[in-house]
């Protein structure tokens, strides 16, 4: 029986672990987007400055 409940634990123990790093991988990939949005928004930026410096030099 002891060893019955061993593995039990065990495999509970497997378990919350796996939970774990699946919500550890899903918070990465979320950082991962907010970057890569950040990332694009400041490339729009600069594209937008770039074009309204072209358009009105003297601004």
């Amino acid at each position: 029986m002891g060893d019955h409940d061993n593995q039990d634990d065990l495999t509970a123990a497997l378990a919350v672990v796996q939970q774990q790093m699946q919500t550890q991988q899903q918070q990465m990939l979320q950082m991962q987007q907010t970057i890569q949005n950040k990332q694009q928004a400041a490339q729009e930026a600069a594209k937008n400055a770039a074009r309204e410096e072209r358009d009105d030099p003297s601004a």
